[in-house]
């Protein structure tokens, strides 16, 4: 993350980190119930955060101070437009568009309902970003 500060496209896109094992661990229940065969199960974390918010946590954990400047939804999609044409773009038009529908469960997250406590990402997220 560079220092300073980050134009940040959709920063009220709303999302629900989940981890990885979490994910694995309900592919794994599913396999042996039955009760699954033809279900489709959301799978979430336990809390819900806007992608600024999850810039900020990133960059606390780093160490870093930065100024994130939300950009407005014209500011957003220009800026999408713009990087989208750079190679590695690190925002595209699609990722602008996904970003206009909350990435969260609502009260059917799936790995409730295959038994799992979804894990907060303040037990792992520190594991690899430190702090």
């Amino acid at each position: 993350m560079a220092p300073g500060f980050v134009p940040l496209a959709c920063p009220q896109a709303q999302f629900a980190p989940v981890w990885v094992d979490d994910v694995a661990q309900a592919m794994v229940r599913s396999i042996d119930d039955e009760r699954t065969i033809g279900g489709r199960y959301d799978l979430c974390g336990p809390r819900v955060l806007t992608l600024k918010e999850l810039l900020a946590y990133t960059a606390k954990r780093l160490g870093k101070r930065v100024w994130i400047l939300g950009l407005d939804d014209q500011r957003s999609q220009l800026m999408a437009r713009i990087l989208g044409k750079l190679p590695g773009a690190p925002i595209t038009l699609d990722n602008y568009r996904s970003m206009q529908t909350p990435s969260v469960c609502d009260e059917h997250n799936g790995l409730l309902q295959l038994g799992i406590h979804p894990t907060d990402i303040d037990t792992i997220v520190p594991t690899y970003l430190g702090g």
